[in-house]
């Protein structure tokens, strides 16, 4: 997200990158839709009960399973049809000795029927399965795919268990009830916390599969396996999801099928790639994920190059699913590269596989839309589907990501009117359409705009996801961000106080994203000169960014920096100056002695001892600065400029020292420098005749001091206009000069201008600046008492009694005394003819 004064962190933010939307029933997959389970309306308990009668047909067997309740143990199950047929049953005989069978029997006709009656109980259990996953029961889901790969165990071992020792702890894991299982604790640190049901089209694939009569043994166990998978992915357990589906990717390694055939319809190695894919992009694992969304990407492009692209093959529905495969993979690897690349600098090929993406979309979904479609690819609003939303809206975040905001905004608001034509009204979809549409606005200052998309965002984010979300926090800062700019700063503070709160709960104490918002309130408590709330902000800052960063990360330094700055407003200088000096031995660690950094740190290090007057060690401080500056002097104007500010403040630190010569050279040094690369006219160059001229006054050289202010003055008049408020301190140095020198009608017209200034400022302060306000009125009591003053030595009684009761009136609010010039009339009257008769 922003940047923002006093200084603040680049990055990373809450951010940067605009959100992509989500499809909460992860059901968006282009692909055919759930399995037939025998009628469309049918459910897990209809399933369960025509279990429960096909067993009923069974006698009763030690080793027979029930629906919902398997032995776990491996021993073989005997057909219950097979009873029925050959069971001559003895009473002295054990229930688990083989029945006695005629001698025409073989028994591999036994084992045969055995395993179809097994192979019929592991359909209808998978099924079961199937339908309690549609229905969102997914604990029971992963019970029954677990129990149906525990039951296809009893008749040979499972290949999954020969590749891992693990399998079958991991399927009696799936079993076992929720409460006993401890649930691991979701890393928080990663991009995709608490937004793993947004859809950037990572999951297209999440429909369980058929177990079919026709399937082998081997299909058959990986079906399961990719199913049970699906249940653990769904049910957001990643880590587990992941090692089902590795399982079942080695367990079709045994099958007679290639390694690259691409079918959605059976499981196959390109559905498991892309749930694999899917699985390490969720657990932060996105070198991993890339490799499996490559390897997806490389089938489908091998399949859709073996279909063909005519439009005689476009009719087939096996050409468009290769071109929707092949659409779905571009879009993960783009994703991929995206989130790989630089914030700044997104990946050209993310931007290319998107485009490619778009194109394979709208050329088979336009060509079924109701709309008249275009047969050009690109133009998507034609084709309003989902799986078109998503991807405008993440190439819209490529073009945001490069401040293309103009190209951005176009895609967002493009993917959110799609999204508002085919979703619910509350779909968090369209919400987080809104929040990109919002953002875009606001960076470029439509600040109306982003505030209503911002507030629509707001309105259904705590609807679907709550208020105890990272991202409804993160709408609360841009919303306050946007108060901010408007100068509604009361507003602003409040809602960034909501912000911490929203984000503690769904974060926990300490978070990167809660660090940035402390750090916002910091800076906007500083705007405020709420200064002890704003050194609370940025010290709770530092203590999180100390968690989770380098103690010498950048932002922990530009925290640190802001803390010494407060201390600096407050007066707390010497704690000032030990917050700098631990900049410094960072920057001292990071970077050398002899580094910018560190000569930046000394300059900050020394203003604090100037500040508390020990002038000595500061000197110390600013001459070590200015060898490092010179030590890295180049023919680039920015270093010339940073001696230039050195010299300037050694001649401060050595004229409070008395030492006006060596000032005065460190002045002309200046000068030079800044005339050189500013020009003549430039306000600098009014400063350094200022503090050459205030050198040449204490040494006595009234004459050249005179020019000097003159010349001061011009140059602030030409650079900053006649009546600039830093215009006040020279003209009432002029004024006090003509004074000593006895030219009191001069001097009156430089302090009656300086006074016409200061009122003017008093005019501009707010409120609030009280502070400021008390400066300015504390300087008026001072000309007005300057300005009385001379019109007592020239004898205008009624200007000087005018003066002098207005800086008494100014003087009882401020604590300023009135000092009246002359209280030896006689001696006033022997100094100033006029006032003669005065006295």
């Amino acid at each position: 997200m922003s940047t923002y004064a006093t200084k603040t962190h680049s990055s990373a933010a809450m951010a940067a990158k605009p959100l992509h939307s989500t499809n909460l029933s992860n059901t968006s997959s282009p692909l055919p839709s759930l399995i037939d389970f025998g009628s469309t309306a049918c459910s897990s308990d209809f399933l369960s009960e025509k279990l429960a009668r096909y067993q009923q047909q069974q006698p009763e067997s030690n080793n027979g399973p029930t629906s919902m309740d398997v032995d776990c143990s491996p021993s073989p199950m005997t057909s219950s049809r097979l009873y029925q047929h050959c069971h001559h049953h003895s009473s002295n005989s054990n229930v688990n000795t083989p029945p006695l069978l005629p001698n025409c029997w073989n028994w591999n006709i036994v084992r045969s029927l055995e395993a179809d009656a097994g192979r019929e109980h592991v359909m209808m259990m998978n099924k079961i399965a199937c339908a309690c996953l549609v229905q969102q029961k997914k604990e029971e889901a992963k019970r029954s795919f677990a129990l149906s790969l525990l039951e296809l165990q009893k008749y040979a071992p499972l290949v999954s268990e020969q590749r891992s020792g693990n399998a079958v702890a991991l399927l009696q894991n799936s079993v076992a009830s929720k409460q006993q299982k401890v649930q691991a604790e979701p890393n928080r640190s990663l991009y995709i916390y608490q937004r793993e049901s947004y859809d950037e089209g990572m999951y297209m694939y999440s429909t369980p599969l058929a177990v079919t009569a026709t399937q082998s043994r081997i299909r058959m166990e990986a079906t399961l396996l990719y199913n049970l998978g699906q249940a653990h992915l769904q049910n957001l357990e990643h880590e587990e999801a992941k090692e089902l589906f590795q399982l079942a990717l080695q367990v079709l390694e045994n099958e007679y099928m290639a390694a690259d055939v691409v079918d959605t319809d059976i499981v196959s190695p390109f559905l498991i790639r892309h749930n694999l894919g899917n699985c390490c992009y969720r657990l932060g694992e996105n070198d991993a994920a890339i490799g499996h969304y490559q390897a997806a990407l490389q089938m489908s492009v091998q399949a859709a190059s073996n279909v063909g692209t005519s439009t005689t093959l476009m009719a087939t529905a096996n050409s468009r699913q290769r071109l929707l495969d092949l659409a779905a993979s571009y879009n993960c690897v783009a994703v991929l590269r995206f989130h790989q690349s630089h914030p700044s600098e997104p990946s050209d090929t993310a931007l290319d596989y998107l485009q490619v993406a778009l194109a394979s979309y709208t050329s088979v979904l336009g060509s079924t839309s109701n709309n008249n479609s275009s047969s050009n690819a690109n133009n998507a609003d034609s084709c309003c589907t989902k799986e078109v939303a998503t991807v405008l809206s993440n190439i819209g975040r490529v073009y945001f990501l490069r401040a293309d905001y103009e190209k951005a905004l176009e895609l967002f608001q493009r993917s959110l009117a799609i999204r508002q034509w085919v979703l619910e009204a509350h779909s968090v979809d369209i919400a987080t359409a809104m929040f990109n549409v919002g953002q875009t606005h606001h960076r470029c200052g439509n600040l109306e705009a982003a505030m209503t998309y911002y507030r629509g965002f707001l309105e259904t984010a705590q609807v679907q996801l709550g208020t105890e979300h990272r991202d409804f926090a993160a709408g609360l800062v841009l919303l306050s961000d946007v108060h901010r700019e408007r100068k509604e700063f009361s507003t602003a503070q409040i809602l960034l106080k909501q912000a911490i709160q929203c984000g503690r709960a769904a974060l926990g104490q300490s978070h990167p994203d809660l660090a940035l918002i402390f750090n916002n309130l910091g800076s906007l408590s500083y705007e405020l000169r709420q200064y002890d709330e704003a050194l609370e902000y940025y010290v709770e800052c530092v203590t999180i960014q100390s968690e989770f960063l380098e103690p010498h990360h950048p932002h922990i330094v530009i925290s640190l920096l802001n803390v010494a700055q407060i201390h600096k407003q407050k007066g707390d200088y010497a704690t000032a100056f030990k917050v700098y000096r631990e900049v410094y031995n960072i920057h001292l660690d990071t970077f050398g002695p002899d580094s910018m950094e560190v000569a930046t740190t000394l300059s900050s290090m020394a203003l604090m001892k100037y500040l508390i007057k020990d002038y000595r060690v500061s000197l110390n401080f600013y001459e070590e600065a200015l060898r490092v500056h010179r030590a890295n002097q180049s023919s680039n104007s920015t270093h010339d400029m940073d001696i230039a500010a050195t010299l300037n403040s050694i001649g401060l630190v050595r004229f409070k020292m008395d030492d006006f010569d060596h000032a005065k050279d460190a002045f002309l040094e200046c000068l030079d420098i800044r005339k050189r690369i500013l020009g003549a006219d430039h306000r600098d160059i009014a400063v350094m005749w200022y503090n050459l001229a205030t050198i040449y006054l204490e040494k006595g050289e009234d004459q050249t001091a005179m020019k000097l202010y003159s010349e001061s003055l011009r140059v602030e008049r030409r650079a900053l206009g006649e009546k600039h408020p830093e215009i006040s301190l020279t003209l009432q140095h002029l004024g006090q000069m003509h004074q000593e020198r006895g030219e009191l009608e001069k001097a009156v017209e430089y302090f009656q201008e300086a006074l016409e200034i200061e009122r003017m400022v008093m005019a501009q302060h707010g409120a609030d600046a009280q502070k400021e306000r008390d400066a300015t009125m504390a300087s008026i009591c001072k000309l007005l008492n300057l300005i009385g003053n001379i019109h007592l030595m020239l004898g205008c009684v009624d200007q000087m009694m005018a003066c002098f009761e207005e800086a008494c009136q100014c003087g009882q609010h401020n604590g300023e005394g009135l000092i009246i010039a002359g209280h030896n009339f006689y001696g006033l009257s022997r100094l100033h003819p006029p006032c003669a008769p005065l006295a």
